[in-house]
């Protein structure tokens, strides 16, 4: 209880400082920090459910697109 009180606390004074609003970062923020590790998680978790999984990486403008193609 503790954490979550100081987290919105921190919240708070951050946007009463800069004078911002509350801006929601989504659910996929920390998804998005390191794409490797959630691509090979997915792939384990693919996996456990017996799905036969490729992985193709293609960069284009500088935006990492995951191409994730299954088979049973």
């Amino acid at each position: 209880m503790l954490p979550i009180a100081a987290s919105i606390l921190t919240a708070a004074c951050r946007m009463l400082k800069h004078g911002t609003s509350y801006q929601n970062l989504g659910p996929t923020l920390f998804d998005n920090r390191n794409k490797a590790r959630h691509a090979v998680r997915q792939v384990n978790r693919w996996h456990s459910l017996r799905f036969e999984v490729q992985i193709t990486l293609t960069c284009y403008f500088r935006v990492l697109i995951l191409t994730i193609l299954l088979s049973c």
